[in-house]
């Protein structure tokens, strides 16, 4: 009695609806070779999420053979499990402007290396709505491996001033170290904001470039007193404010 698959029996669609819920490397090791029917729902599918530090070293010949750039929506760079330099493998591959579905991504440890091309090409990403990129981690990481990293932290800095107000307008959701990218540059689609320093002056400035914003989540830097802030709060559905303070004891507000 000749077998049947049980996928096969199932419309695209919901194979597709099944997809969403796993990461990319998930669904290629899960799913590739199960039977044709299956394999062709793998290639018609457009939403992949590819995470580099959920890699294991068994999957990564798998996964880089099989994925398909122009289909993966949200992209996580970063080392591997065990330290291994995956973002370099990746980007060795790959440009990053072939994702050019790719609406979301997310830097951890990225090497200083790959910052300037990561940003080039994100620059060419129209359909990019999301970042989360926090300089500290190449700071810390690979700051102390280097005498020479302080001038080439400041060159990054400068590079990211010029790079940053091309990316940032068209964002709906930005996770960053510091302010002060957003001070000076209108953010009208930015509806949620994620930030570990910032001053009050800095977040009343944003404010008044994103009236938009619905979700802040910022830890307030307050080394010195400040005159009045009038922030405003009615359009926010969540609010999320932690205070780190010489002049007053560390408090949240949510």
């Amino acid at each position: 009695m000749q077998c049947v698959c049980f996928f096969d029996l199932l419309p695209v669609e919901l194979i597709h609806i099944l997809f969403k819920y796993f990461l990319a490397h998930e669904i290629l090791s899960s799913f590739s070779d199960v039977s044709d029917y299956v394999s062709a729902a793998l290639l018609s599918y457009c939403e992949y999420r590819l995470d580099l530090k959920s890699i294991d070293n068994g999957q990564l010949k798998l996964i880089f053979q099989r994925i398909r750039p122009e289909k993966v929506v949200s992209l996580t760079l970063s080392r591997g499990n065990d330290g291994s330099h995956l973002s370099v493998y990746l980007l060795s591959l790959f440009r990053l402007e072939q994702f050019i579905q790719l609406r979301s991504i997310i830097l951890i440890d990225i090497e200083y290396e790959l910052i300037e091309p990561i940003f080039d090409d994100l620059q060419n990403l129209p359909q990019l709505r999301s970042l989360s990129f926090d300089i500290k981690n190449i700071r810390h990481r690979y700051g102390t491996l280097n005498v020479d990293f302080p001038r080439k932290l400041n060159q990054l800095k400068l590079f990211l001033s010029r790079v940053l107000p091309q990316i940032l307008p068209r964002l709906n959701y930005i996770h960053l170290n510091n302010s002060s990218a957003l001070e000076s540059i209108s953010l009208p689609r930015l509806h949620h904001l994620k930030l570990k320093k910032c001053s009050p002056h800095q977040l009343e400035r944003i404010f008044q470039h994103a009236p938009n914003l619905r979700s802040v989540d910022v830890s307030l830097q307050i080394d010195k007193p400040f005159s009045q802030v009038i922030l405003s709060l009615s359009r926010l559905n969540r609010l999320n404010i932690s205070i780190d303070s010489k002049l007053y004891q560390t408090l949240r507000l949510t």
